[in-house]
């Protein structure tokens, strides 16, 4: 009998191992596909969002996402541009997409201020950002207009009067200023003064170039010629006033487009304490930005404190010659828009100082202007 028992023991411990070993590769099995379902799940698609100019406009919804995952991306068209479609010609905005594949979806932004772009300029350098200028150079209709302060402004300075009329011509001016892409571009490196560009004072490919002397500007406007083959140059301090103050569109603002400042320009007040992004307030009447604050912009005139009083009636004048100038801060080029890191009374149309050639400064960049083609 005990010998029974024994033996019927020893059969129950074999089923239950059995049992065990049975219910063991089950769970692994379970285990083993549950595991390539979960990695099947974890597949990761690359999703790129550009913009066909990073100017125009602002895009949203570039990242790595999981296999499957729904996504919104969006395109914002700044002041100026509108939105026309994405690249594979869907016009939804914002757009709903699927990441099933590594892919890239441009925004089209199409420019609204065309009929004020030359379609005489052409540039083919094969440089993006360089052949880009042929579509972001505006056409000022020449025409006569006040330069200076009237005798009711306030804050006006002695080198501001009195107010004159002059006459100026046809010229192309730039929508914005040189920005660091552009002077990259061209000049290869950004320019050697105090470590180049930095996060402190605004670093990026649409923010202004700075630490730009007078003859820094020579520099680059020369090798650009060169590359295009057309007459970029700095403004004439005439041409810088008529343009910033709309040309023959002109409303009269105090400011570059506007009474109210922190409309228009970048200045101490709302700055934080550096450059900003070219084109993010509003244009003036000629679609031209930031011609008030930012940066301070060069101009070629030498500059004379006394020289409105004898250029009343004058044609496309070019400022002082250099030996009728009357004092050692004379011996200095024109400045003309005011800065980031300066008040109000600066950034009127009517401002004007020197700086000498040499000088570099964390606020001191310029804007392009080119002559008519003949």
């Amino acid at each position: 009998m005990l010998k029974m028992l024994l033996l019927l023991k020893q059969i129950e411990m074999i089923k239950f191992k059995r049992t065990k070993i049975s219910s063991m590769k089950k769970i692994f099995v379970a285990i083993m596909v549950f595991s390539i379902v979960i990695l099947s799940g974890c597949q990761k698609y690359t999703i790129t969002v550009e913009a066909n100019n990073d100017l125009w406009g602002e895009v949203s919804g570039s990242g790595t996402y999981t296999k499957g995952t729904a996504l919104q991306i969006t395109a914002t068209a700044n002041k100026g541009y509108e939105f026309i479609q994405w690249n594979d010609g869907n016009v939804d905005n914002p757009r709903q997409v699927v990441a099933n594949a590594n892919f890239v979806y441009t925004a089209v932004f199409a420019n609204l201020n065309d009929e004020n772009s030359s379609n005489c300029l052409v540039i083919n350098t094969g440089i993006a950002v360089v052949d880009d200028l042929a579509n972001t150079m505006v056409k000022v209709e020449g025409g006569s207009f006040l330069m200076g302060a009237n005798e009711e402004d306030k804050y006006a300075y002695c080198a501001e009067k009195p107010q004159h009329q002059v006459t100026v011509s046809d010229f192309y001016i730039c929508k914005h200023e040189v920005t660091q892409e552009l002077w990259k571009a061209v000049m290869d490196s950004c320019p050697n003064y105090k470590g180049g560009w930095s996060e402190t004072y605004g670093i990026g490919d649409n923010y202004p170039a700075y630490f730009i002397s007078w003859n820094d500007c020579q520099l680059f406007i020369a090798k650009l010629n060169e590359m295009t083959g057309l007459e970029f140059r700095l403004p004439t301090e005439a041409e810088w006033e008529y343009a910033a103050r709309g040309g023959n569109k002109s409303q009269g603002y105090i400011f570059a487009g506007n009474n109210t400042l922190d409309d228009i320009a970048w200045y101490v007040k709302n700055s934080e304490g550096k450059n900003h992004i070219v084109m993010q307030k509003q244009a003036n009447e000629l679609g031209l930005y930031d011609m008030s604050g930012n940066v301070w912009e060069w101009c070629n005139d030498w500059y004379g404190s006394n020289y409105y009083a004898e250029s009343n009636n004058s044609i496309d004048p070019k400022g002082p010659l250099a030996d009728t100038i009357i004092s050692s801060l004379d011996y200095t080029r024109v400045i003309r828009g005011g800065a980031w890191d300066y008040y109000t009374r600066f950034c009127r149309l009517s401002y004007r100082n020197g700086y000498y050639i040499e000088d570099r400064d964390c606020n001191l960049g310029f804007r392009l202007v080119c002559s008519p083609i003949k």
